[in-house]
């Protein structure tokens, strides 16, 4: 229900939770049965994955299938595409992996991913895929280690999720390694030697501790927390405490609350729950928008009854053998099953996303939806700045010798325009080299603690790029980026705060509360600048600061105008902003980037030219979107910069 609730927006921002405190019942249930046949000598892994698949497959199955047709009816071509991809992971048990690739979890574009929530049940099914043979055989051959080594490897997965944070924030959150722990939890309950025998009143104050510390954690937490690592530790050991201190004699008044027959009932409905609410909510999001509060409650209801017919007519034929009651009808009904969504999702992939279902479907349209300027990104994985293998904006320099004319230093805003100077660098015949990090302010010492790239290459990259700058000073230094993202000065598209914060490594500036955000962050932009601007002033580099493209009041702009383009859309809701709110939005950061410290550096606005004559943001242009997104123009929006950019290059060009 925490998940639930959480999904609809319903409140509860630190919902998310639930699936933690899911993993631990999980792994306690699951090791008691282990333990009960691995002790009475009939363990069996086949019927270990019998139990499984009739536990799991069916529903799964059966949801996957239902997303798919609706795709099929709702979705635009590069949209069913990609449900292809996730899909064919789910049937691989790799769905945490594909998520981990292309997804922040708490991101606005997560939030039309169908299947998503499948990330959790491919984590728990490689655990099981390892974890029933290791204690068969550890039970078998060493019983007193057992425990001892749940143990350390808890632990080990408990560190490397801490320090994977700071590094590698997706893979921390969706992979198996950092997720470990918190089925371990649970294993470990199971595990330790006789339960809680203390008496009634030491056993009520410990579930209620649990119970309030799984409670806190879903009511203080939200989406801008770093999470899971040390931050899960509430949540799963106060599960881990639940669990452990109803188990004693007699129980306790928390164990028989908790057995109340609607909570039972609710138990046995949540995995069907679990499975229907997401693709409810993700193609509500896709239909409509956000989701406002008698929506929510609506999808909410919709799911506990579509879980509790799930349960009914789905899990329980299967679980009580009433349906295929042999393992080997099972198990070919299961790979049959298999192979079909797994053909079916290579379809939707091959074909590109069924194209051919619209008939007024343009690939020219579907590029808006698409082109993100990634051809200009820098490979992170490199871990260290090297100028030979920074993308080439412009004519290719002749010499390693030879000065650039202009190095792009920018976030994904910075890929986008990248393709306009690159097209005028080339007619201008200037050398450019360009290093485009999305979501990483293109100033020194400064980093983002919450984003998905990861922070050891970045910050090893930016010394690099430092140090270039001071050896192969560029005539030009141009910086473009989203600037009020780093401020948190204002919700995004979808009404969240944008980041959790900066962080200046020079001074350990920036990690405070909430208190005076806005203005540490002002001054850590401020101070970096400054140390950029005077480090270009001493090697004779003239630093150009783009201020930030105005944002629309759209999520999907380039979508809903394709989705209009096919009949699935009367009219786009185009949502714009505003000339007068953007100035409000960028006040803190223009009271920076206008202060050009005695003309240290030059800015460049390309504001005026992406508002009409009403004064609002141009989201569409001759029968295209020039919005991508809420904030990203696409390459046929960065046109109506063509002009003026070539005028500021050729400024460029004139600098002494």
């Amino acid at each position: 229900m925490a998940v639930l609730l959480f999904h609809a927006q319903l409140g509860l921002k630190g919902g998310y939770v639930g699936v933690d405190i899911f993993f631990v019942i999980s792994g306690y249930l699951i090791t008691t049965i282990l333990l009960r046949t691995i002790d009475g000598g009939t363990f069996s892994l086949v019927d270990f994955w019998a139990r499984r698949v009739r536990r799991i497959l069916p529903a799964l199955g059966v949801t996957v299938l239902v997303t798919l047709v609706a795709g099929y009816l709702i979705l635009m071509p590069h949209e069913f595409e990609e449900l292809g991809k996730s899909s064919m992971a789910q049937v691989l048990m790799l769905a945490n992996v594909h998520f981990w690739k292309s997804f922040d979890y708490f991101a606005g574009p997560a939030e039309q991913a169908p299947l998503l929530h499948m990330w959790s049940l491919a984590v728990e099914e490689q655990f099981y895929l390892i974890y029933p043979i290791l204690l068969c055989f550890v039970r078998g051959r060493y019983p007193r280690v057992v425990l001892a080594g749940a143990w350390v490897v808890a632990l080990g997965s408990l560190l490397l999720s801490i320090q994977g944070l700071t590094t590698h924030r997706a893979a921390t959150f969706y992979l198996l390694p950092t997720r470990a722990w918190e089925l371990l939890a649970g294993c470990i309950v199971a595990l330790s030697p006789g339960r809680l025998s203390a008496s009634g009143r030491i056993s009520d104050w410990l579930a209620w501790l649990g119970l309030a510390s799984m409670g806190a954690s879903m009511f203080l937490y939200d989406a801008k927390l770093p999470f899971p690592g040390a931050a899960a530790l509430p949540p799963v050991l106060g599960a881990a405490l639940v669990i452990h201190a109803t188990g004693g004699p007699g129980g306790s008044v928390v164990g028989r609350l908790l057995s109340t027959p609607w909570l039972v009932s609710l138990g046995k409905f949540s995995y069907s729950i679990y499975l229907v609410h997401w693709p409810l909510m993700a193609f509500s999001r896709i239909l409509w928008g956000e989701i406002p509060l008698w929506m929510g409650l609506l999808l909410c209801a919709l799911s506990l009854v579509l879980g509790a017919l799930s349960w009914k007519w789905i899990e329980q034929p299967f679980r009580e053998k009433t349906l295929l009651p042999s393992v080997g009808g099972l198990f070919l009904a299961a790979g049959t099953f298999s192979t079909l969504v797994a053909g079916l999702s290579l379809w939707m992939v091959v074909s590109k996303g069924a194209a051919s279902r619209f008939k007024g479907y343009d690939p020219v349209l579907l590029e808006d939806t698409l082109w993100s300027g990634a051809e200009f990104l820098y490979d992170l994985r490199k871990t260290r700045f090297d100028v030979a293998s920074a993308p080439v904006v412009g004519r290719q320099m002749g010499t390693s010798t030879n000065r650039l004319d202009f190095v792009v230093w920018g976030d994904s805003h910075g890929a986008v325009l990248c393709h306009l100077i690159h097209q005028l660098a080339l007619d201008r015949g200037l050398t450019g080299r360009a290093l485009i990090a999305a979501g990483i302010p293109p100033l020194p010492n400064i980093t983002r603690p919450n984003v998905l790239q990861p922070q050891a290459a970045t910050r090893a990259i930016k010394a690099d790029f430092i140090q270039f700058l001071s050896n192969q000073p560029p005539r030009n230094l141009i910086l473009i980026s989203r600037w009020s993202a780093f401020l948190d000065a204002q919700p995004d598209a979808q009404g969240r705060s944008g980041v959790v914060g900066i962080e200046d490594e020079s001074t350990s500036e920036g990690v405070g509360g909430e208190a005076g955000r806005l203005e540490r962050n002002q001054a850590i932009i401020r101070r970096n600048l400054q140390v950029l601007a005077d480090l270009c002033v001493r090697h004779g580099i003239t630093l150009w600061v783009f201020k930030q493209v105005p944002e629309t009041g759209g999520a999907e702009t380039a979508t809903e105008w394709l989705r209009c383009h096919v009949g699935k859309q009367k009219v786009p809701t185009n949502r714009r902003r505003s000339l007068a709110a953007h100035h409000a939005q960028q006040s803190l950061v223009d009271a920076i980037l206008d202060d050009h410290g005695h003309g240290i550096w030059k800015t460049v606005d390309p504001a005026p030219y992406l508002f009409d004559a009403d004064g609002y943001t141009v989201n569409f242009r001759g029968g295209r979107a020039c919005y991508r997104d809420g904030n990203h123009l696409t390459r046929w929006g960065t046109a109506v910069l063509r002009v003026p950019m070539d005028q500021w290059l050729g400024e460029m060009v004139r600098q002494p």
